[in-house]
């Protein structure tokens, strides 16, 4: 979406991680076309990085097979990948399930996110969800707390809740990125939790 991006000018402006887009779906082959590009230049410019994937699931079946095609594509940077990996699951993955003739209630919604991201421990992964206020509530929370939480809240002073990472907005922009750009802020020194085994 961002086009290439100057992961020194990044860095040089005082960034310190990225949590970039992996890819979605079933498939390893829909990887995002930018995406070993893109830890290859944090990697290079000394940025933490994180990944995440958008789940595109009609079953738990389905949402682990999200993970493993996930996995997958990490698995070449396994020793770098120093922040969360997270499920991105939110509207359109509701929109697809609807196109499909299949509708996604908060049980199985809950479901289908918990198998992802166990999926993801079993690979060794440290895994977060990214949610906002809305998708909160569209699940079983308790279920699900147990993983961190990337929350994505814009317009406000601070969090809402409780959370390992905030998105706080999806404009701002960022030198050596084209466009408007998703700014977080992180809570916890992934780097050490995620060295640690924790």
């Amino acid at each position: 979406y961002q086009g290439n991006i100057d992961w020194k000018a990044v860095k040089a402006s005082g960034i310190d991680f990225a949590i970039i887009r992996a890819g979605y779906g079933v498939s390893a082959a829909q990887i995002d076309k930018k995406f070993n590009q893109n830890v290859q230049g944090a990697k290079n410019a000394e940025v933490h990085v994180g990944a995440y994937w958008f789940i595109y699931a009609l079953n738990e079946a389905q949402a682990i097979q999200n993970a493993d095609a996930f996995a997958s594509i990490l698995s070449s940077w396994k020793g770098f990948i120093d922040y969360p990996v997270a499920a991105d699951y939110e509207y359109d993955s509701d929109a697809y399930a609807a196109r499909c003739g299949v509708t996604i209630s908060r049980d199985l919604r809950t479901r289908m996110i918990f198998k992802f991201c166990e999926r993801m421990e079993q690979h060794g992964y440290y895994c977060s969800n990214y949610m906002n206020p809305d998708y909160i509530g569209k699940v079983d929370y308790t279920q699900l707390a147990r993983f961190d939480l990337w929350l994505a809240v814009w317009g406000v002073d601070k969090p809402t809740r409780e959370c390992g990472m905030w998105q706080r907005t999806s404009g701002g922009t960022v030198p050596g990125i084209s466009g408007r750009v998703d700014m977080d802020e992180s809570y916890r020194n992934y780097p050490e939790i995620i060295r640690s085994g924790a």
